[in-house]
């Protein structure tokens, strides 16, 4: 991100930056050596999904305005 970036870029990077970490998360589960630490990734990636999902209902309700 940089200063000159509109809000709209700026929501699309960020739910960008949240479906790498969900996919980071989803590996990181899946070789999880333990049950533990692959419900600890499941969570995190249940909170990025949250979080991606949030940031698309705002660039929908900012930006997909109709005037």
């Amino acid at each position: 991100p940089n200063a000159e970036m509109m809000f709209q870029d700026l929501l699309i990077f960020a739910a960008k930056k949240e479906q790498k970490a969900v996919e980071l998360y989803s590996n990181l589960a899946e070789n999880a050596k333990s049950i533990e630490l692959k419900k600890l990734f499941d969570f995190l990636i249940e909170q990025e999904k949250l979080h991606k999902l949030k940031l698309e209902k705002e660039y929908e309700n900012q930006v997909l305005v109709e005037d």
